[in-house]
């Protein structure tokens, strides 16, 4: 009576093995397929939304401002190594771009084909199938609302600098106009103890040490601001006190 009750009890584990085996088999075919129409039919194109668009100018910022220490860190010290390749060891922009890209081909290249050797080890593909065909890619094309978003962002940017170009350039603005010259001779100066890569440098130090240590010393830089503007506007007062008004000028010589 034992042997009768424990051999059916045997069969249906056995039989919901074989029933598993074959439902998982059939899952994954399953989800292969849908992951390859997924691949196959194009995906509608969703428009960027406000934040989308500010999204590249955020994660700028975000390094700038050392947000993530390891990215913000990887980046200014490729930029330094640029930098130094530039000013002391003589290689010019298009050598180092050159040679940049040059070593991200190869990286590629190597990447690619080692991938491609072992899925082909690992995997056994069908006899029809040829091993050295192209593997498919995703087209990573720019969109027009995309684009159009950006265009949209700068142009008044672009909207300001042109009208200040051509308030100064058509005096409607003598104080502006002043200014812009002030700008021009300073760059001229600084043309004349810098050359255009050492100037590039010192934006690039700027641009990553400059809001972090504003980050850092808030306080301190606004007292000594304010410190310097009084002074500017004490001795800019005095100046111009001194110098001689038309009233005064008729006074003397009448």
């Amino acid at each position: 009576m034992d042997a009768e009750q424990v051999v059916p009890d045997q069969r249906p584990a056995a039989e919901s093995g074989i029933s598993s085996s074959v439902t998982t088999e059939s899952g994954l075919l399953e989800f292969k397929k849908a992951l390859l129409y997924q691949e196959a039919t194009p995906q509608p194109e969703k428009k960027p939304s406000a934040l989308e668009s500010g999204a590249s100018a955020s994660s700028v910022r975000d390094i700038l401002n050392w947000k993530n220490p390891v990215l913000s860190g990887v980046i200014f010290g490729i930029g330094n190594f640029f930098f130094y390749l530039l000013l002391f060891r003589g290689y010019t922009v298009l050598s180092l771009l050159a040679y940049g890209l040059l070593a991200e081909v190869v990286i590629c290249f190597a990447y690619v084909n080692f991938f491609n050797v072992v899925s082909n080890l690992l995997v056994k593909k069908p006899s029809g199938t040829d091993s050295t065909a192209p593997a498919s890619r995703r087209q990573f094309h720019l969109s027009r609302d995309v684009v159009g978003c950006h265009i949209d962002a700068a142009i008044p940017y672009l909207n300001v600098v042109e009208d200040t170009v051509m308030n100064i350039l058509l005096c409607t603005d003598n104080v502006l106009a002043l200014k812009g010259m002030a700008a021009l001779f300073c760059a001229a100066v600084l043309g004349n103890l810098f050359s255009f890569a050492t100037l590039c440098y010192l934006a690039f130090l700027g641009a990553f040490g400059g809001p972090k240590l504003y980050e850092m010393h808030r306080l301190q830089i606004h007292r000594y601001m304010n410190l310097g503007l009084d002074y500017a506007k004490t001795y800019s007062n005095l100046l111009i006190d001194r110098i001689p008004k038309a009233t005064d000028l008729k006074k003397k010589s009448f």
